[in-house]
């Protein structure tokens, strides 16, 4: 499910909020956006996964 299907684009979402919305729905994060993410993923070890 993307941020689009889920009526959740466009709504200027921080990074950190996109983690933590997949992570609510028990998902993984597909983003080209990799340098930010890596920094979260090191903050916040609870996630489904990012790639």
């Amino acid at each position: 499910m993307s941020l689009y299907e889920a009526g959740q684009a466009n709504q200027g979402l921080s990074d950190e909020e996109v983690l933590a919305f997949a992570t609510r729905q028990q998902r993984a994060v597909i983003t080209y956006n990799r340098k930010h993410f890596i920094k979260l993923h090191h903050r916040l070890k609870l996630h489904a996964g990012i790639i």
